[in-house]
């Protein structure tokens, strides 16, 4: 008897879009203050405006962001 073969589905890719639509949507959407702490910031040019237009609507934005990474290649990342 052969087993049926096992189908697996990468939801990877969804789920991160999704994350970065809710994201953007909670961007657009603050009325006070945008906080955000990662150690990672590589940001897209979409999510920069979104967090430009919520600073230039009065938004407190602040970014924590370590002053050098962990990861030796980050550098080359963040230009």
């Amino acid at each position: 008897m052969r087993a049926s073969p096992v189908i697996q589905t990468n939801q990877f890719y969804k789920l991160k879009r999704h994350f970065k639509n809710e994201l953007n949507n909670k961007i657009k959407e603050a009325k006070q203050r945008i906080w955000l702490m990662t150690p990672y910031f590589i940001p897209s040019p979409k999510f920069l405006r979104s967090l430009m237009k919520a600073a230039q609507r009065g938004i407190d934005v602040r970014l924590v962001l370590p002053y050098r990474s962990d990861v030796p290649f980050m550098h080359w990342l963040e230009q």
